[in-house]
């Protein structure tokens, strides 16, 4: 791609300078109008807001902020007008060279990051290349109208890769017709598995294009037996050092800039061992036979794209009873946390809704949505009726320490939500007795179990059979337990009860079963609904 002339632009660029520095402000409006820009200036994320918000985003170009300022930052600013006008393009200041800054700088969607004092060349050629990809960007917002064939090919692609597997179910929600987020999958020889989600940044034409190119190039390498970490590495360096500004040559000076989140999994033959391969992609989460489930930690990671170095650490995982693995972009996500329920159960729900459901649960969302699962044995094809191979799916997952009682509300609240969300066939009573059960069990957990104290740990873990209509709950701390046997005190129950124990009784009597380890310390509740 040739490079972008400095004075080839069709008409004037607006630019809107956002700095409290008076001298800094002026400083950066004289640059910009020397440069050839229609430039005005704003002294905080107030003012600047409602310079947008009365000329309308589409009036600019570019807007520069610095990143430290009284009251909220430039930081706040960019994710505004990212929600505002994702094509916007924002140019962001600061006196720092943190590292941590620049990343999340970058992750908020920012096409450039300059230190302070800025020079005149530097912001010169930031403002040309910012004003370029506003257009760009704009310009490909209506051509997503226009995409509706594109979209097709990339179901197709993505549906040979899952189709092709067996134990692997997706489910992709772009924002538009077509997305950046894909999954690629592979057998290996003697059973095992290896599945790559990935996210590109953005969710217009160039992000599907992006997704599309590097969705070719993972199905080619690992076709080829590289491993996912040779993939991830070059991925890295074509983003750095063919798809980016810096080092590019004038010939690629316009191309524009992505990066990838990516999070692979690969499985042995029995799927008693998983390997984690991550680069900036939330981590999966592993449901295993028993129903215990357990983040999968995937080590340090940064989207690929943004450094040369460290690139994604590999870590090995030991599941000897199996199960399932959970993978999603960071899409699902967001729109969890909008609709106030676990990421879990929001990956369950989209797994098993029909059309009609799925619309419904990623109304509103504000980013694409995938979630993969995968089976690390292969499943029949029809579970029994019972559920007996029938996999447990996540629900919620939560810690909480021994002086969260206070907080026992807000708890409840988020496990009715997701409760609602997978098992929308449990009557109203039945939900009640399963919230009144679980929190007598985190009240014993956190008053007694943890006594009382901050550091001491607890967790609550939720998980469904579906088909059996069975959902399975854990609750579970750090204490030495107790010595109260439910049976023993149903036998003496002439005598009453005993008020110490009033709760434990409740949970036998509630639960469909109840079963405990470590003296009760851990406590594992089925109900029938």
């Amino acid at each position: 791609m040739s490079a972008i002339p400095a004075r080839l632009i069709e008409s004037v660029g607006r630019v809107l300078v956002v700095d409290d520095d008076a001298v800094s402000r002026a400083w950066l409006l004289q640059l910009a109008r020397r440069s050839g820009y229609d430039a005005l200036a704003a002294t905080d994320v107030a003012e600047a807001r409602a310079i947008v918000e009365s000329d309308g985003a589409g009036a600019f170009d570019c807007i520069i902020t610095d990143h430290e300022m009284p009251g909220e930052s430039g930081l706040d600013l960019l994710r505004w007008l990212q929600r505002l006008d994702p094509s916007l393009a924002v140019i962001m200041m600061t006196g720092t060279t943190e590292r941590a800054t620049i990343t999340a700088t970058l992750r908020g969607g920012a096409v450039d990051f300059l230190e302070k004092p800025v020079a005149p060349q530097d912001l010169a050629r930031a403002l040309d290349v910012a004003l370029v990809s506003t257009r760009r960007g704009r310009a490909a917002a209506t051509t997503l109208r226009q995409v509706d064939e594109v979209a097709g090919h990339q179901r197709h692609v993505m549906a040979i890769d899952v189709a092709a597997q067996g134990r692997l179910t997706v489910r992709c929600y772009p924002l538009r017709e077509i997305g950046g987020d894909f999954v690629t999958a592979r057998a290996l020889e003697g059973g095992g598995m290896k599945v790559l989600v990935a996210d590109c940044s953005g969710h217009d034409l160039g992000a599907a294009y992006v997704s599309a190119y590097f969705q070719g190039l993972t199905r080619g390498m690992l076709g080829e037996g590289r491993t996912v970490a040779q993939v991830m590495e070059r991925f890295n360096d074509i983003l750095l050092n063919e798809w980016t500004r810096d080092g590019a040559s004038d010939a690629r000076a316009g191309t524009p800039e992505a990066s990838l989140s990516v999070c692979a999994v690969a499985t042995n033959a029995n799927g008693t061992r998983v390997r984690v391969t991550n680069a900036g992609a939330p981590a999966p989460w592993q449901v295993d036979r028993l129903g215990t489930i357990a983040e999968l930690y995937s080590g340090r990671s940064q989207p690929l794209g943004w450094f040369a170095d460290p690139l994604p650490e590999t870590v090995e995982h030991a599941c000897p009873a199996g199960g399932i693995v959970v993978l999603w972009t960071d899409g699902l996500e967001d729109l969890a946390e909008q609709r106030a329920v676990s990421p879990l159960a929001l990956s369950t729900a989209l797994v098993r809704a029909d059309d009609a459901r799925a619309a419904d649960l990623v109304r509103g969302a504000r980013d694409d949505v995938l979630v993969a699962l995968l089976a690390l044995q292969r499943l029949p094809t029809s579970a029994p009726a019972e559920g007996g191979m029938e996999p447990w799916l996540p629900v919620h997952h939560a810690d909480f320490g021994g002086a969260d009682a206070e907080a026992i509300d807000t708890l409840q609240a988020e496990l009715e939500r997701s409760i609602a969300m997978v098992a929308g066939e449990a009557t109203a009573p039945r939900v009640a007795e399963m919230l009144v059960t679980l929190r007598e069990a985190l009240l014993n957990a956190m008053v007694h179990g943890c006594e009382g104290r901050a550091e001491r740990r607890g967790r609550v873990q939720l998980c469904i059979r579906p088909e059996a209509r069975v959902l399975r709950a854990v609750v579970e701390d750090s204490g030495a337990g107790h010595d109260f046997d439910h049976h023993a005190h149903v036998a003496a129950a002439g005598a009453g009860l005993v008020d110490l124990h009033r709760g434990l009784s409740l949970i036998h009597s509630l639960a469909s079963a109840v079963t405990t380890e470590r003296h009760g310390a851990r406590l594992c509740m089925d109900f029938r609904y």
